[in-house]
């Protein structure tokens, strides 16, 4: 089990950290946690929205940032094309997605981003305004998703 602890918003550097529940013998976790981010790396998670993992952690927040985290280290993933998304809510990946999904909340748009950080074709109106999103779930092969709000469960046709 793992824990994305955003530390004291109050402090001026990042002081977030990730910790790591090893399951013990008896099926529970019970043991003490485990620093997962190498020594010295911290990351600024007071933002952080969503995580989604496909072996790497994906994280999106608000500030419009999708943070890789992976072998301990954290980077931030390099967005390249437009539009730029700014307010992240929900994202979703995992080991059989080509291709990360995320939320702008800003633009109430679906993206499909590219784990190199290419930015793709989206789906507008995802959301309506005054909704916030709460869950992302995504079928690449039925070319569907699955986006949850504040009032309501949305199924769209991805872009071919």
């Amino acid at each position: 089990m793992y824990v994305f602890d955003a530390g004291m918003a109050s402090t001026a550097a990042p002081s977030g950290r990730v910790w790591r529940h090893p399951l013990t013998a008896g099926g529970n976790y019970e043991g003490d946690p485990v620093a997962w981010l190498a020594a010295g790396q911290t990351i600024d998670l007071t933002l952080a929205s969503d995580v989604a993992t496909d072996g790497a952690f994906w994280v999106s927040r608000r500030d419009g940032v999708i943070v890789r985290l992976s072998a301990g280290k954290a980077d931030i993933l390099s967005l390249k094309g437009a539009p730029m998304p700014t307010r992240l809510g929900a994202i979703y990946t995992d080991q059989g997605t080509q291709s990360l999904y995320v939320v702008d909340e800003a633009s109430l748009r679906l993206i499909r981003i590219g784990k190199d950080g290419t930015i793709g074709p989206g789906i507008d109106s995802v959301l309506s305004p005054g909704e916030a999103v709460r869950g992302l779930w995504v079928d690449e092969d039925a070319r569907t998703a699955v986006v949850v709000t504040t009032a309501r469960v949305a199924v769209v046709s991805l872009p071919v």
